[in-house]
């Protein structure tokens, strides 16, 4: 070996100990950063005529595995869906049944038939009469806050949408210009790999919101497919298109077009009906419109079926006294007013009717109306005797009988198990408080049901992400071991270049 051999390969060495320190305190510096993922530089020998010379060392390598992270990225989706379904459903439970403390819609029911039979006992008593208006009347308040509280879960729903939309957008635009970013570095020789990590972070982003798959293209870039086959972005990103709505009410649907879908490829794309498509699907995008479309929209109807039950109990002239054109019973529509024919409500005059339900005026003294209604027939003109009991007598019977309720909500409703009144679709015949019962619990199965399903979903992910991190994430220790070495491997290189200078240095005397 010739001393510019020699010399040729300690200044190769030193100057690849020099890379390998630099990566490995690239990594400790980052072993904590959120998308960093491990870099590794591979040494080879440097050949030059048949004759080692030196060492080379690649570019820097980003550790990762494509099936773990396609697990990771499809089991995170999963989870971030049954998270927001499970949010939604423990809401909609919190508000029928609120926490100790608070009276739930069941305690205004109860409330309003211990009144009843109040009053069926002592009719003649201001004072009870007054507890029944009292009683009715916040029954009927509750439910029109329901109400509120279901169109205002649905707006949440449509707001998130809207934000999902606009996150996805800006996500694919910075994805687009980081895949021309990484060509350009790695076209000319520069390092790729902070690029690489900004660009997976921004991957995630989109995947959580809509669930895709990775396709790696020459150059460096990435292809972007949903997981339904749609192209998100190959070369040029596609933005998806969604209108946000400042209002939601019981009439609004996707179907009546007063609701907007989203746009993808310049075709709907709701994965709820009548829309239907798998385009977006699988993701938080899809949870919210399932909560905006049909969680909330079947709440409201399970609300909608109670106020029917109720107006349809108390318009019976045997039960409230004669009902004239133009007047209602108890409880009347305040949009419509008095009765309907044959006494029951269509499934057109159901949707929105828990907001509008109210006690009838007739009844209210603030209103114009007298307590004594109550006992003499909500329409009467004239008082009855105080002491006459029929009506409030057949006013508890009413309340408390058995009977089958009528629901306006689809038999292939998505959710089924958890948004009838009965687990046979309303066949089954109940008193006023035992439907609302019977509501509570079915709406805190449903929410425990979902919450589970998040809890598992939740858990898969958790270890998808550790299988992940095992190949992934900056292991400290060994870094640390891997530095030793190079330390060693630098001294013993610069011992080499000692050796050279101090032979060239005794040529030199000579």
């Amino acid at each position: 070996m010739t001393i510019n051999s020699a010399l040729a390969n300690s200044y190769s060495g030193l100057t690849a100990n020099t890379r390998l320190s630099e990566i490995v305190s690239r990594n400790v510096a980052n072993a904590a950063t959120d998308g960093y993922a491990a870099r590794s530089v591979t040494l080879s020998n440097r050949v030059i005529a048949d004759v080692g010379s030196g060492v080379l060392t690649s570019a820097p390598n980003r550790a990762g595995d494509a099936f773990l992270t396609a697990d990771r990225r499809q089991s995170e989706a999963r989870s971030e869906s049954e998270g927001v379904t499970a949010e939604a459903m423990r809401k909609i439970s919190n508000m029928i049944a609120p926490g100790e403390g608070q009276a739930s819609l069941s305690d205004r029911y109860e409330k309003l038939d211990t009144a009843l039979r109040a009053l069926a006992e002592t009719p003649e008593s201001v004072a009870i009469q007054a507890q029944v208006l009292d009683a009715a009347t916040s029954v009927a308040r509750t439910l029109q806050e329901l109400s509120a509280g279901a169109q205002s879960l649905r707006l949440e729903a449509d707001t998130s949408i809207a934000r999902q939309v606009e996150a996805v957008n800006r996500a694919l635009a910075r994805i687009e210009s980081l895949n021309g970013e990484i060509v350009t570095a790695r076209a000319t020789g520069r390092d790729a790999t902070a690029l690489e990590d900004e660009r997976d972070r921004q991957i995630d982003v989109v995947n959580g919101i809509v669930p895709i798959k990775a396709s790696p293209r020459d150059g460096g870039r990435v292809a972007l497919y949903t997981n339904g086959g749609g192209l998100l972005i190959d070369g040029k990103a596609r933005s998806l298109e969604f209108d946000r709505s400042s209002m939601v009410t019981d009439a609004d649907t996707l179907a009546s077009g007063s609701l907007s879908d989203v746009a993808f490829l310049g075709k709907p794309a709701a994965p709820t009906a009548p829309t239907n498509s798998a385009a977006l699907a699988g993701g938080s995008l899809e949870a919210a419109f399932r909560v905006r479309d049909e969680v909330g929209v079947e709440f409201a109807a399970q609300l909608d079926a109670l106020a029917t039950d109720l107006i349809e109990r108390f318009q019976n002239p045997a039960v409230v006294g004669p009902i004239a054109a133009g007047e209602g019973g108890l409880f009347i529509d305040e949009g419509v007013g008095g009765p309907f024919v044959d006494l029951a409500l269509t499934p057109e005059q159901q949707v929105g009717l828990a907001a509008r339900i109210v006690v009838n005026p007739g009844v209210d003294p603030s209103q114009g109306g007298a307590l004594r209604r109550l006992r003499d027939g909500v329409n009467s003109a004239a008082p009855g005797l105080e002491g006459d009991a029929t009506l409030p007598a057949a006013m508890v019977d009413a309340f408390t009988a058995s009977r089958v309720a009528r629901s306006p909500i689809s038999p292939d409703s998505a959710f089924p198990a958890v948004t009838t009144l009965d687990p046979t679709g309303f066949d089954v015949g109940r008193s006023t408080v035992g439907r609302v019962e019977s509501i509570i619990a079915l709406r805190e199965l449903g929410a425990q049901t979902a919450e589970q399903s998040a809890a598992f979903a939740g858990g898969a992910f958790a270890a998808t992400q550790e299988a992940e991190l095992r190949v992934t994430a900056v292991d400290t220790d060994k870094e640390l071991r891997d530095l030793l070495a190079i330390e060693k491997a630098y001294a013993a290189n610069a011992r080499v270049l000692q050796v050279v200078d101090g032979l060239i240095g005794r040529l030199l005397e000579i």
